[in-house]
């Protein structure tokens, strides 16, 4: 949507921000984007567009330190164009640890209800940046019926996504590693009556 805010977590890997049109008359559609109004003095440099010419493209932001930018992003097709403007804020980077919608949890214990999909989980680095890791290294299933796969880890600089199989109870020991040391993680998947907070 236009003239939103957009938060970004300060990170040493360029954020991509994605943009898609769709032109009712089919015709081709390319875009454009700059920066002004940033706290950091060089707004220019810190946006790179890449248009893959068929209705998307990505920003590419920088966000090495914390601070704000306006970004003007335009859809244009050879009848005119329409521009949106947005707040991007590059926010302090989390403390190391395992997130889930943005709140921090555990460790050790992370408590999750049984779900039909994957439930996702965010491993961070922390402030001091670098790699983190995430490892499985146990994984038990309670009950009867087919055990649910391990957790999945998708790794990537200073974060990493942790898929987990909530689709029967369960238990799951993970180890996360990142410049603060390893911290362990005992992830629980309870039957949906005892969830958290019954």
């Amino acid at each position: 949507p236009a003239d939103v805010a957009i938060d970004l977590a300060a990170s040493r890997e360029p954020a991509r921000i994605g943009l898609r049109a769709d032109d009712p008359e089919g015709d081709r559609v390319w875009f454009m984007a700059r920066a002004s109004d940033s706290t950091y003095g060089n707004a220019p440099s810190r946006i790179r567009l890449g248009d893959y010419g068929n209705g998307t493209a990505y920003i590419h932001v920088d966000r090495h330190e914390p601070g704000e930018l306006v970004i003007h992003a335009a859809a244009a097709d050879a009848h005119g164009e329409s521009w949106a403007t947005h707040l991007v804020r590059v926010l302090p980077p989390p403390e190391q640890g395992v997130y889930r919608d943005g709140l921090r949890v555990g460790p050790p214990l992370v408590e999750l209800p049984v779900s039909a999909v994957p439930v996702p989980l965010e491993a961070h680095a922390g402030p001091d940046g670098g790699d983190v890791s995430a490892r499985v290294l146990r994984s038990s299933h309670w009950g009867g019926g087919e055990a649910p796969g391990p957790p999945r880890v998708e790794a990537s600089g200073g974060s990493a996504a942790v898929w987990v199989d909530a689709s029967a109870p369960g238990e799951h020991l993970v180890e996360v590693s990142g410049a603060g040391g390893a911290e362990l993680y005992v992830i629980r998947v309870l039957p949906a009556a005892h969830g958290p907070g019954r």
